[in-house]
């Protein structure tokens, strides 16, 4: 069974199920308004089904600025696989029990790009989705060793759990990773790095 769809403008020709037909015949929808509705209904769904797929596609990337007034660098997530993985397993205060985490140490990610981690005074903001942002300073970084994850116990982290990217540290190594100064640039859900010097 087909049904013609008219709205504003927009002409839609669906194949509707027979159980949708039947449907129709039980609300006693003769007028169309139904399928109206139901057409409508699908298109946004739709429209918003893509668009939710067309952000996370956009948020596998990161974006990496290395001076001011020059374009970003672009990074996704086999750029940085072939920098080489690393992986530990630890607690966090903002997860429930031990899990694996996989991704590139910021080190490695900055040296690859030619960046001097032993530059007085340089750091790091990393810029999260939802407008949170932390520095953190090269010194820190060569002491404490954090991992820009992409993946928990070998899975790609959605949004929804700290995804895409989070920098999180091996807080169940050493006591001395389990600070709030650190808990507070465990940034998840990072879209960017900045460079600072």
């Amino acid at each position: 069974m087909q049904s013609l769809i008219q709205l504003k403008n927009i002409r839609l020709v669906v194949d509707v199920p027979m159980r949708f037909a039947s449907l129709q015949s039980r609300l006693d929808c003769n007028d169309g308004n139904f399928w109206r509705s139901f057409a409508l209904a699908a298109l946004i769904l739709t429209l918003l089904g893509f668009g939710g797929f067309a952000s996370r596609v956009q948020a596998q990337s990161l974006e990496i600025f290395l001076a001011e007034n020059e374009p970003p660098i672009i990074k996704k997530v086999p750029d940085l696989v072939d920098l080489g993985l690393t992986e530990f397993t630890t607690s966090t205060v903002w997860t429930k029990g031990v899990d694996v985490y996989s991704g590139v140490l910021l080190a490695d990610l900055l040296t690859a790009l030619g960046i001097d981690l032993r530059a007085r005074n340089g750091s790091v903001t990393l810029e999260a989705m939802d407008g949170y942002s932390a520095t953190i300073a090269f010194e820190t970084i060569l002491g404490t060793h954090p991992l820009l994850a992409f993946h928990r116990n070998h899975r790609p982290m959605s949004v929804r759990s700290q995804g895409p990217f989070w920098l999180v540290f091996d807080y169940d190594s050493d006591v001395r990773l389990r600070t709030e100064t650190l808990y507070a640039l465990s940034v998840w859900q990072v879209t960017r790095l900045i460079v600072n010097f």
